[in-house]
């Protein structure tokens, strides 16, 4: 009876980490399912097809659909048979290397400073008010009570609010300018804007680019991402990526339009930038649209500085075995951090846009972790 009982409890406790997973990998079939007219387009060789699949073989087990590897291939024009699928990633190696329990605490934006303020040579947004699980607070986590928490941003000006869980690819994100209790962009009270965003959110202080990053796109803040993971105790680093605002958005999201181009490790960009979308486009430009900088060799800054500063975020949480970090250099070149993401990563873009895979020497040992 006690095992049954034990067997039921384990069944039960696991239920919406399987329920999650389900509906992560009907999502992504559906979606490289809607690339079709990209990917379709790519026919190897007999040799080619052979090499993927004895690789694949060897390291997870068992054959895999070629369909990512060659949406990737049909964006950048490169050939890897060790590109990492988003589908194994996001429904096999982020699930085991991020356990749910410590995602579902770290993804939380309202204790993004708390959690890693001690790391030396990062700062952060600064915060004005935040509300979390319906409770306000101020910048110094004093609570407030809701006629407070209005009147300490009746006159904030320019900053930004977005909620702080559940959150992903600038959803919710919105820019504000409070003058007297009133946001001048969209002619809302400010107690309406609060209000839209009910249990949980943040108000910051916008971040402004540096100069070089100012230069390549003024409108939106420019962010970088950077992942590091863990391989045998030590934390290592993918290819770095840069995201850029284009047309006008206030943001530099891919999704909304945003290009993206690959960071070397002396802080040069790489040949072209492209403007993905939901991954089915593959638009690239090798200058600015907007502004007309060219990106080969645009120096963007300390990129060894900023890889440092996350590898050593990365070691408060290494409970954490995969982390993809949002980066900037503000108006002073000083490494900022807008956002750590450890659930619902994306791979796939940092390998079309440096046109390489994103585990690099230490592919196999990640496909081996998830071997059948």
């Amino acid at each position: 009876m006690k095992k049954t009982l034990k067997k039921f409890e384990y069944f039960i406790n696991g239920l919406p980490l399987k329920l999650y997973l389900f509906k992560i990998g009907y999502s992504e079939k559906n979606a490289i399912k809607k690339k079709i007219s990209l990917y379709d387009c790519v026919q190897w060789s007999e040799s080619r097809q052979k090499e993927f699949d004895d690789f694949w073989v060897e390291n997870y087990g068992k054959k895999i659909k070629p369909y990512w590897n060659k949406l990737y291939e049909s964006i950048n024009g490169v050939y890897h048979y060790d590109y990492f699928p988003e589908m194994l990633y996001s429904t096999e190696l982020e699930p085991l290397l991020n356990p749910a329990e410590y995602c579902k605490v770290f993804s939380d934006k309202s204790i993004t400073e708390i959690v890693y303020g001690k790391a030396q040579g990062v700062s952060f947004p600064k915060t004005l008010l935040l509300k979390c699980n319906g409770s306000y607070l101020d910048s110094e986590r004093s609570i407030l009570c809701y006629d407070d928490a209005i009147q300490s941003i009746l006159n904030a000006g320019v900053c930004l609010i977005k909620p702080t869980v559940e959150t992903g690819s600038g959803k919710g994100v919105k820019f504000l300018n409070i003058v007297n209790g009133k946001d001048i962009e969209s002619g809302e009270k400010i107690k309406q804007v609060l209000n839209n965003y009910k249990k949980n959110f943040i108000i910051q202080q916008i971040v402004k680019n540096s100069n070089a990053l100012n230069e390549l796109y003024p409108n939106s803040l420019n962010t970088f991402r950077i992942i590091t993971f863990i391989v045998n105790g030590r934390i290592k680093t993918a290819p770095v990526s840069l995201r850029i605002g284009a047309g006008n958005n206030k943001v530099d999201n891919i999704h909304k339009g945003g290009l993206v181009v690959g960071v070397n490790f002396d802080g040069t960009l790489k040949k072209y930038a492209y403007q993905l979308g939901y991954g089915d486009n593959s638009a690239k430009f090798s200058e600015h649209p907007d502004t007309g900088v060219v990106f080969d060799n645009y120096y963007v800054g300390n990129i060894q500085q900023m890889i440092s500063v996350a590898v050593k975020l990365h070691e408060i949480t290494p409970q954490l075995g995969i982390i993809s970090w949002d980066l900037t250099f503000d108006e002073n070149d000083n490494v900022v951090l807008i956002e750590a993401n450890c659930k619902e990563q994306s791979v796939w873009f940092p390998q079309i846009i440096n046109e390489c895979p994103l585990f690099g020497e230490d592919t196999q040992y990640m496909i081996n972790k998830i071997r059948h």
